[in-house]
């Protein structure tokens, strides 16, 4: 699966395609599907399989988003009877702005049927939780769990830090500004969707190169990585 576009001139109309590689020869490709209708001023970065309506085969969910506030937006595309072959639309299923850049796809033991997802709105300014049904796939509740100090959110993690059973959600953002940027780890609470995320400073002060064209911006994305030993 290809999300396309991103914010720079000419490229915000994006779309997603599923590109078919040859089963032997992984470097030629066989066709390509666009499975979304175009939207103009939209852009992808990735998505999941899922299958979101019980139906034994797996739908693609997706944020896009017009570098906008509040023009965000998680959805996701029903996979069709035929599949890639049959030529038929996927249907599309907005959940509204629950999403616009960076998410990740997660099932937690509190909720039986549900994915949870963790999103972080780089245009929002804002981490949220967001329960979906893997019955029809719709939208059960939604949490926002920071969007007083996270700022331009950028990517988001569901990780157990101190290998103790304990979880997290591993957090960066995105700032031009070295003493904003930073990487935080926000505690699971007690009850997930009425307690405060208490959160703690993994990083911080990342230094920005200076640059006379574009903004450098940091950190990157934040990968907690469990070494051999």
């Amino acid at each position: 699966m290809v999300p396309d576009g991103f914010l720079v001139p000419f490229k915000k109309n994006g779309g997603l395609y599923a590109v078919r590689v040859s089963a032997t020869d992984i470097t030629k490709t066989t066709g390509t599907v666009k499975i979304d209708a175009k939207k103009k001023g939209h852009f992808y970065h990735m998505g999941y399989w899922v299958d979101l309506n019980g139906d034994g085969r797996k739908d693609y969910i997706t944020a896009r988003s017009n570098a906008k506030k509040g023009g965000g937006e998680l959805l996701w595309f029903e996979h069709p009877k035929g599949g890639l072959d049959s030529g038929s639309s996927w249907v599309e299923h907005s959940l509204g702005n629950l999403a616009d850049v960076a998410f990740e796809v997660n099932t937690l033991p509190e909720y039986k049927d549900e994915i949870v997802v963790f999103s972080a709105h780089f245009f929002d300014e804002a981490i949220r939780m967001t329960r979906i049904s893997t019955v029809d796939g719709s939208l059960v509740a939604t949490k926002t769990i920071d969007d007083k100090n996270i700022l331009s959110a950028y990517n988001v993690a569901m990780v157990d830090l101190n290998s103790d059973g304990n979880r997290q959600i591993l957090v960066n953002n995105h700032e031009t500004k070295s003493k904003k940027a930073g990487i935080w780890a926000y505690e699971f609470p007690k009850d997930l969707m009425n307690d405060d995320w208490s959160r703690q400073t993994i990083a911080n002060d990342f230094k920005n190169a200076w640059s006379l064209t574009v903004p450098n911006m940091s950190p990157g994305f934040a990968y907690a990585v469990y070494p051999n030993g």
